[in-house]
């Protein structure tokens, strides 16, 4: 599996850049006998609509574990 990542310079953003590259390095990817894999945080909505539109779908959740106590003061 590899992985992608792609940050557009400012001046470049909202023009498709992100996504043309995106959806070209995972056709590349493939090509090499990979899996391409794109990870973003579901707060970076822009991360996350790059990958929708580049033809990855959301697959699984990424979480973190805790130690109990930690939890029980988060709650209070």
């Amino acid at each position: 599996m590899w992985q992608i990542g792609v940050d557009v310079l400012p001046e470049y953003r909202k023009q498709g850049v992100a996504s043309a590259l995106t959806s070209t390095l995972a056709r590349e990817i493939f090509a090499r006998d990979k899996v391409p894999f794109y990870c973003s945080a579901w707060s970076n909505i822009r991360s996350v609509r790059n990958a929708v539109k580049s033809g990855f779908i959301p697959t699984w959740v990424e979480m973190t574990v805790k130690p109990e106590e930690i939890v029980d003061e988060m709650n209070i």
